[in-house]
């Protein structure tokens, strides 16, 4: 399922986003895998019972590797408060909040990408962001993802959360050389 999401972030630009799938797969879920596929084929095929249990084993940690960060961020509440002026170049702070089911979870914002940071659900943090460019701008995109508890499986969302107040970001003022012009005296008659 591929969705595109056009929307214009804290630099301005127009972002298009395309969702490709619902996260990926570790290493540990590779061995996982081939540990349980090699389990149950080796049992199978010489009848030993312990083989299988452990194959069993390998692909049920498998399964709720998967399931269980798909299911801890299908829940999550995301909350962005900003302050109302900034000045482009300026380090805005967001006031971040995500409330739901979880653990550990990753989370920067991005429009520009920041910088990824670790922290346990609920949140109620404050993260640095750079404005790059002057406009008005009534939302924010952050990105959560989390692999919790067992390292099996990645999972990526994003969402598009809108401020409650909108964030007024202005030009850098830039200084101009002054050139100074003497003032021509007129002679009066």
């Amino acid at each position: 399922d591929e969705r595109t999401d056009r929307s214009e972030g804290l630099d301005g630009t127009d972002r298009s986003v395309r969702a490709r799938g619902p996260g990926e797969l570790t290493l540990t879920a590779v061995v996982l895998f081939a540990l349980g596929a090699y389990g149950i084929a080796a049992g199978g095929v010489t009848g030993e019972e312990r083989a299988v249990a452990v194959g069993i084993f390998a692909f049920t940690v498998f399964a709720v590797g998967v399931i269980w960060p798909i299911v801890a961020l299908a829940g999550l509440h995301v909350s962005v408060v900003a302050p109302t002026d900034a000045t482009v170049g300026d380090a805005i702070r967001l006031r971040i909040q995500l409330r739901g089911r979880g653990g550990r979870v990753e989370v920067r914002v991005l429009d520009p990408t920041g910088n990824w940071w670790r922290a346990s659900i609920p949140i109620d943090t404050v993260i640095e962001h750079r404005a790059t460019r002057r406009g008005v701008f009534d939302h924010v995109r952050v990105q959560v993802r989390t692999s919790a508890p067992l390292g099996v499986f990645l999972r990526t969302r994003q969402a598009r959360v809108a401020l409650p107040v909108p964030i007024r970001v202005a030009p850098r003022p830039r200084p101009s050389p002054v050139s100074v012009h003497p003032v021509t005296t007129r002679a009066e008659t």
